[in-house]
C-alpha cells in the first residue's frame, strides 16, 4: 500500500512544522509543498558554500532594527529574488555613528547587512558611499556565485541612503 507524492509531501511538511522548520501554518506547509514539487527535496542551504563568518552574521546578526531619528535611511530590493534591505544611519561630527538595518532575502541577504553596519559605523559619508561589492564579499569571507545579489543589495542601499542625505545638505 503505496501513499502518494502528495501525501509524502504532506507529512513531510508536517513533521518540518513539527520540528519548528518555516512550516508553521498551511501556508508553510504549501510552501514547503510546492517548493519540493518544483526543486525537488530541500538541501541545507547553510552548507552551500557559505564561510563560517557568512553564517555567523546570519545566525546572530549585528545592529537589526530602525534608529527612532535616522539621518538617513536608505532601501534597496531585488525584484528578482524579491530579497529587500533598509538601512538607518545616525551621523554625529561627520561620521557614521550608528547603523541599523532591516532585510528580508537570504541568508548571505541578511549577513550583507549586518557586515555592512559594522563596517560603516566610524566611516564618514564620502568612505562609506565607495564601498563596493567586494568589500562585502570580503568581509563576509566569500559569497557563492548565485549569492552575490546580496552584496549589491547592500551596497544599493548604502549608496540610496547617502544619496538622500547629500540632497537633504
Amino acid at each position: 500500500d503505496k501513499q502518494s507524492p502528495q501525501i509524502g509531501l504532506v507529512a513531510r511538511a508536517n513533521a518540518s512544522r513539527a520540528a519548528g522548520d518555516d512550516a508553521t501554518d498551511d501556508a508553510g506547509a504549501i510552501a514547503i509543498i510546492a517548493r519540493e514539487l518544483l526543486h525537488g527535496p530541500a538541501r541545507n542551504s547553510m552548507s552551500d558554500g557559505y564561510s563560517k563568518i557568512l553564517r555567523d552574521h546570519f545566525e546572530n546578526p549585528r545592529n537589526v532594527g530602525a534608529l527612532d531619528t535616522p539621518d538617513a535611511v536608505g532601501f534597496a530590493e531585488n525584484p528578482a529574488s524579491g530579497a529587500t534591505l533598509s538601512l538607518h544611519l545616525a551621523i554625529k561630527d561627520g561620521a557614521i555613528d550608528r547603523a541599523r538595518f532591516r532585510a528580508q532575502g537570504c541568508a548571505a541577504t541578511i549577513a550583507s547587512g549586518s557586515v555592512l553596519t559594522e563596517w560603516m559605523v566610524g566611516k564618514t559619508p564620502v568612505q562609506a558611499c565607495k564601498i563596493a561589492r567586494a568589500d562585502i564579499e570580503t568581509a563576509l569571507g566569500g559569497l557563492p556565485p548565485t549569492r552575490k545579489h546580496a552584496a549589491d543589495l547592500a551596497v544599493d542601499a548604502v549608496h540610496n541612503a547617502l544619496g538622500k542625505l547629500a540632497r537633504q545638505t
